[in-house]
């Protein structure tokens, strides 16, 4: 196969499985964030910034990357049909 339909679905398939993996652990992804900001921002705003991260926003980030790894598949099958 050629490097421009495989990359696309190596990379597709890779976004798909961080999305799903993302949403599947919103919360402790959210809260991992928040533990890593802390040294940098000081704890204090690190919590501030953690009441508006809501793990539903790590979801929607998730359906994001599942979204682009669904492109990226499509965008391969697409050049695959049209070197055919």
């Amino acid at each position: 196969m050629r490097p421009e339909v495989v990359v696309p679905i190596v990379v597709g398939l890779g976004a798909i499985v961080i999305g799903i993996l993302l949403v599947k652990y919103r919360k402790q992804a959210r809260d991992f964030v928040i533990k890593s900001e802390a040294p940098i921002v000081g704890k204090s705003r690190a919590q501030r910034w953690g009441r508006l991260q809501t793990p539903f926003w790590a979801g929607a980030v998730g359906v994001g990357w599942v979204g682009v790894g669904l492109l990226a598949i499509t965008f391969a099958i697409v050049r695959l049909i049209a070197g055919a």
